[in-house]
């Protein structure tokens, strides 16, 4: 489904407050993406007084936070399996009729708990792959664009955090990100899969960019952005100073 842009944010210990804490997932429970279903991204959503609002090709439904059921449902996301909410039928109805599939939402709340180990660092997370926050960095955005000669949109790459002021993929020697007196745990260079070939607004995949050319960047292996967990939760916003160390790792 579509980003949502921010002034401001909780940062959790999980990522940013109600990002990547609601999931479509298939009959058997597991999770589906943009991977196989790039038409996802024209689910577009929007804050609302007590929920989201979700529009889907002029077709539109009222999410309240409170919209979930008691039911709880095991549900895989790669290797991992944990429990999650079911969402209430006529909002798992309305998004199964508008994909021709049955598909349930489900979200994390309080009785869901899922643990990542990367190096000996612990860290919790949600909905998200592997780790709770993404950081990408404009300047390496302008220069892949340059690179392969076309205007590929940030929101490709479903940042969390956009940052200023590195030089192109200089974020990826990052060791550690501090902001808002908060420190992230873990960083760890991201590999890209096919979503970035999706476009955001139409929901098509475009062709092999920008994957191909990341691919021929990194010998092999297309990696755009900086995976972190941060140790506490704090407010953020947009124009915070962020500390980089970029120390070789």
């Amino acid at each position: 489904m579509s980003g949502i842009d921010l002034e401001s944010a909780e940062l959790t210990a999980e990522g940013l407050k109600h990002d990547r804490r609601y999931m479509l997932i298939d009959e058997h429970g597991t999770f589906i993406s943009q991977r196989k279903f790039p038409q996802l991204a024209r689910f577009i959503l929007k804050f609302s007084e007590n929920g989201f609002n979700v529009e889907f090709d002029g077709e539109q439904i009222e999410i309240g936070f409170d919209q979930i059921s008691d039911n709880k449902i095991e549900v895989q996301v790669w290797k991992d399996r944990f429990l999650a909410t079911l969402a209430i039928d006529t909002v798992n109805d309305w998004f199964s009729d508008l994909l021709g599939m049955a598909v349930r939402l489900v979200h994390f709340g309080s009785d869901s708990y899922r643990v990542r180990n990367r190096n000996g660092h612990v860290f919790r997370t949600a909905f998200a792959d592997g780790y709770p926050v993404l950081v990408c960095n404009e300047s390496s955005l302008n220069s892949l664009q340059q690179t392969i000669g076309d205007d590929i949109a940030m929101d490709r790459f479903r940042p969390n955090i956009v940052v200023t002021g590195l030089e192109a993929f200089e974020e990826l020697n990052g060791n550690f990100v501090i902001v808002r007196n908060s420190t992230s745990t873990v960083m760890k260079k991201c590999e890209r899969c096919a979503v970035p070939t999706v476009d955001q607004q139409t929901g098509i995949r475009t062709g092999k960019e920008p994957i191909k050319t990341l691919t021929e960047m990194y010998s092999g292996t297309p990696v755009f952005g900086m995976n972190a967990a941060f140790e506490k939760a704090v407010t953020i916003k947009v124009g915070d100073e962020m500390v980089w160390d970029l120390s070789d790792q």
